[in-house]
Formats: structure tokens, sequence, C-alpha cells
């Protein structure tokens, strides 16, 4: 490699080391940062004013030239469309409860807790209950293997979960406060 060549590499390897570390720099941060209050301020002294001054006249203008029954006619238009956005608001909230009843009332069938209940209901009924399918879902398999973790040691099948329709005298019912389970457990573990 001729020196030459080797200058301009090394030249280039310099520029690119000395441009990161000015790049990194707190000195170069606040460089940009001065200059975006400049811009931010020049934007509201100078174009803001003017952009509102010239939507004021345009609007203005198109005011001036409606007749006293076009100006009302746009207020009853404008007032109708309030009126039915508010009317759309409280006919989504009134599904919106609706459905969330109806998803607290799975919840409970399926034992689970209702506080994160306002996360899967929407106001639409098919997805609502898709959702709440999927939450319960979720959540029972959470539960068994939290379940399932706690009694692994003891080789013992998760309580009121079998793999087939047949009843196992030896299971315990459902509904048992964790003293009661574990009660139930050591009377029945010899058995």
């Amino acid at each position: 490699m001729s020196e030459d060549a080797k200058e301009v590499v090394v030249d280039t390897v310099n520029k690119e080391t000395v441009i990161k570390e000015y790049l990194g720099s707190q000195s170069y941060i606040d460089n940009i940062n001065a200059e975006k209050g400049k811009w931010a301020e020049s934007y509201k002294t100078e174009k803001l004013p003017g952009m509102v001054e010239t939507e004021v006249e345009a609007r203005l203008k198109a005011q001036a030239t409606k007749t006293p029954e076009q100006i009302k006619f746009d207020d009853y238009e404008n007032r109708l469309a309030t009126m039915q956005n508010q009317i759309a608001e409280k006919e989504k909230e009134g599904m919106r409860n609706t459905n969330k009843d109806l998803a607290r009332n799975k919840f409970k069938e399926a034992g689970i807790p209702d506080t994160l209940l306002d996360f899967f209901v929407t106001e639409d009924a098919t997805k609502t209950e898709s959702n709440i399918a999927t939450a319960i879902e979720a959540m029972t398999g959470f539960q068994t293997q939290i379940k399932q973790g706690v009694l692994g040691d003891n080789n013992t099948k998760v309580p009121g979960k079998t793999d087939t329709d047949t009843i196992d005298v030896n299971q315990a019912p459902e509904g048992l406060s964790k003293a009661e389970y574990v009660a139930w457990f050591k009377n029945h573990r010899n058995k």
C-alpha cells in the first residue's frame, strides 16, 4: 500500500472517530436542544400567527356570504351531529355495560376474580365473548400450573381436574379453602 493511501485511510479513521466523539458529546446535544428551541420559538412567533389569521379570515368570509337561513341551518346541523355523537356514545356505553355484566357472570362461573374484566370487555358482544373465553382459558390454565407446581412434588393430580368424565372418589371437592384442602389432602393421602 502506498504512503498516500495509508494517509487517506488514517485520515478517514481519525475523522470518523472525531465525528463519533462529537456526536456523543454533551456540547453537541446542548447545541441541538438550543436549535430546537429556536425553531419552535420562530414557528410560534412567525408562522403560527399568520396561519391562524389566514384561517380566521377565510372563515369570516365564508360566514359573511351566508344568508341568515344558511347560518341557522349550519347551526342546526352542528347541533344534530353533536346529539348523534352523544347518542352513539351512550349506546356504546350501554353495550359495554351489558357485555361487562355478562363477562362478570362468566368469570364468577369459572371461579376467576373479575379485577381484570375491563381489559377484555368491548362494545362488540362477539369480540367480548371471544376475549372472555380466551381469558378464562388462560387463567384456568395458569391456576392449574400453579397448583401442579405446588403439588407436583407429591405426584398428585390437581383437584377438580380430571382427564375423563368419571368421578374419582379420591378427588377433592371443588370450592375448598386452602386450609380445608390441606386437611382433606392429609386425610386422603394414604388411602
